[in-house]
């Protein structure tokens, strides 16, 4: 069923389809289009119908993940409330399909979140987020669920605790390979001898 699924992106102007606190959603959505250029991403099912520009809003979408910087997440909304790790992003908001057998399309969603993340000009290394340990919601998942997404623990608490999803958790087989043959090409970049000849002066001759 997620294979006949297509990933689009949300931007600034889509957020108003979205249920969302509505104090501070302006600061921290501007933020995140600058950080990305969007705010998110969603899950387009098949038989979505499109605009002239061919593309869904939120509301047709079955699926949605919002996105922040930490540095403008509001201090009063759902995901402001304790310490917040300076290297990941934080999610704001996480709307499954429904159903989604075997968290396919959350999976789906949070991968396309992790690339995104990973192509802007912050180095951010995760992603983070405040959960509940009784209950489930859009804006503060299920601790269990989050677990089973591969998210751990950072911050200890007895309702509601900080959960860390590493990027490199999030890359495929593919991708760690692509990364790592691209670390290695570097490393083995030959030298132009006007690079390694800069800076030395020639040496002089000691024949008679």
């Amino acid at each position: 069923m997620a294979r006949s699924r297509r990933v689009q992106p949300i931007r600034l102007a889509d957020l108003a389809d979205c249920a969302l606190e509505s104090g501070d959603r302006a600061d921290w959505a501007a933020a995140a289009q600058r950080e990305w250029g969007q705010v998110g991403v969603g899950l387009v099912g098949p038989s979505a119908l499109t605009g002239p520009s061919g593309m869904v809003g939120p509301s047709g979408m079955v699926g949605v993940l919002l996105l922040a910087p930490p540095l403008h997440v509001p201090r009063t909304g759902a995901q402001g409330r304790g310490p917040l790790s300076a290297d990941a992003a934080v999610l704001m908001l996480l709307r499954p399909p429904e159903p989604d057998p075997q968290d396919a399309g959350a999976r789906v969603l949070i991968q396309s979140a992790a690339a995104l993340i990973a192509r802007g000009p912050e180095q951010y290394t995760a992603l983070e987020c405040r959960a509940q340990r009784l209950g489930n919601s859009e804006q503060l998942p299920s601790v269990d669920w989050l677990l089973g997404l591969g998210f751990e623990t950072v911050v200890e608490h007895p309702t509601h605790p900080r959960m860390r999803l590493s990027l490199r958790r999030t890359a495929s087989p593919r991708q760690l390979m692509e990364e790592g043959w691209q670390r290695l090409s570097a490393a083995l970049r030959p030298v132009s001898p006007g690079t390694a000849s800069r800076g030395h002066a020639p040496r002089e001759s000691h024949h008679a």
